[in-house]
């Protein structure tokens, strides 16, 4: 080997020592950050210091659901926000049932923009502790950007649903956790918007646009008392995903959980991480996801997406 690098082979061997150090440091690095939130996880935050109220949008179906249902199990009351009442109804029986908590209901269509001075009436004066901005839509799975004849409407509902959503939830509940000086506010964005990623162009903006807005306020508020939390899910089963989860193979189901599953996980988090995806399995994930190149997520994703349309075209 020497004889084949003639004068460059100590240089070489240097390098690939560096190289090799490098790695292995980054990997010890990883492995004690994966353990340090391990045992953070191990101690988790009462949601009811932060206050008596907890705020679900989205919550008659999928994480909503199950934030609204755990988080009313750890003796918080709910307050119920979607656009379906016969939904809202049953989950807020639901939790009547099973917890010794108040429930109160608002009926809103997060798609429309004047809701909000009605959403802020109705909760003044509630003692709110932890706020779930969970409210989402996906716009068309796995579609070009222009596929479908009301592509415009569509992205519309998605910025109105998953960006301007949390904007003004936020606006109206974060005041007065400022002036109690506690409170926490948890953004469910996506794996998809860690990066960009084709054929969910507009959804995975949208949720890189939750990231950033949520680390930022994270900065701000956090001396004050308040968490601010973005998490950052693989797909989760829910009627949000069912399209994906019909075509997945065996492997990706293994990091696929149910949404009481994943929400065990993330409440756990609360307080302890500001940006997590919460989920040990989608841990595992999301590396590789984000070192994979351009050309290799967009041939995956394409793959899902011909899959997804064989699926549709045997239906």
């Amino acid at each position: 080997m020497a004889s084949y690098f003639g004068r460059y082979a100590d240089c070489l061997c240097v390098v690939g020592a560096v190289s090799a150090g490098y790695v292995a440091l980054r990997v010890c690095s990883h492995i004690l950050r994966v353990t340090y939130r391990a045992v953070r996880r191990c101690f988790p935050v009462d949601p009811k210091h932060y206050g008596r109220w907890a705020v679900v949008t989205g919550s008659t179906d999928g994480i909503g659901k199950s934030y609204a249902l755990q988080l009313a199990e750890k003796g918080m009351d709910i307050v119920l926000i979607s656009r379906n009442p016969q939904k809202l109804s049953a989950v807020a029986e639901q939790i009547v049932q099973h917890f010794q908590v108040s429930v109160k209901v608002i009926t809103a269509d997060f798609k429309k923009t004047d809701i909000y001075d009605n959403i802020k009436q109705q909760l003044t004066g509630l003692d709110i502790g932890v706020l779930v901005n969970n409210v989402g839509m996906v716009d068309r799975q796995f579609q070009y950007f222009c596929e479908s004849d009301d592509f415009e409407q569509q992205n519309r509902d998605t910025v109105n649903v998953n960006v301007l959503s949390c904007v003004m939830m936020t606006s109206i509940v974060l005041p007065e956790m400022v002036q109690r000086k506690r409170g926490a506010i948890i953004n469910l964005s996506s794996v998809f918007g860690l990066r960009p990623s084709p054929f969910m162009t507009v959804y995975s903006a949208t949720k890189a646009f939750l990231r950033y807005f949520s680390e930022a306020l994270n900065m701000e508020y956090s001396p004050q008392g308040v968490t601010i939390q973005v998490v950052c899910p693989c797909p989760v089963k829910s009627n949000l995903t069912s399209g994906v989860s019909r075509v997945m193979d065996s492997m990706e189901r293994w990091f696929y959980p149910t949404s009481d599953v994943y929400v065990t996980a993330a409440l756990n988090t609360i307080g302890r991480e500001p940006c997590t995806t919460a989920y040990w399995r989608h841990e595992l994930t999301v590396p590789g996801f984000l070192m994979a190149s351009d050309s290799s997520l967009t041939s995956y994703l394409r793959g899902v997406r011909n899959r997804m349309m064989e699926v549709q075209k045997e239906d």
